[in-house]
């Protein structure tokens, strides 16, 4: 296959992210076949994009979860004080749920640039994202 012109990339990149579609429907809306979605998606450079914005993703949930720990703690400590007694026993294990979530430390992460050989977190994450492909490949 040959490569998709640049904006045609960045446009299936952008319906791809914006979600609402499944493989078939972003081939057809982008006159693809499968196969040349696939090829698509084996090129380095849009694997490297895919896997940036999933850690991307990943550090939005680890800050929203960060901060409603610090809710989930207040209710917490109200409820075990006596200050508040209208948390339902759902909200309570959901304060519970969320103070026992094990949290990545982003700082414990390192960043991946462009010319560095991808960590071993990076690989792993690359497998699981294209179904398990071999660190050779």
């Amino acid at each position: 296959m040959k490569t998709l012109a640049k904006y045609k990339s960045k446009a299936l990149l952008a319906d791809l992210l914006a979600g609402g579609h499944d493989v078939l429907q972003l081939g057809r809306m982008h006159k693809l076949s499968p196969e040349e979605l696939a090829a698509w998606v084996s090129q380095p450079h849009i694997q490297q994009t895919l896997t940036g914005l999933c850690a991307l993703s990943d550090y939005q949930t680890q800050l929203m979860l960060t901060q409603y720990r610090r809710f989930a703690a207040t209710r917490l400590i109200r409820l075990a004080t006596g200050e508040d007694s209208q948390v339902s026993e759902p909200s309570r294990k959901a304060c519970v749920d969320l103070l026992r979530t094990e949290l990545r430390r982003v700082a414990d992460s390192p960043v991946v640039m462009e010319e560095e050989t991808p960590t071993p977190d990076v690989l792993a994450m690359q497998r699981e994202l294209y179904g398990g492909a071999s660190e050779g490949s």
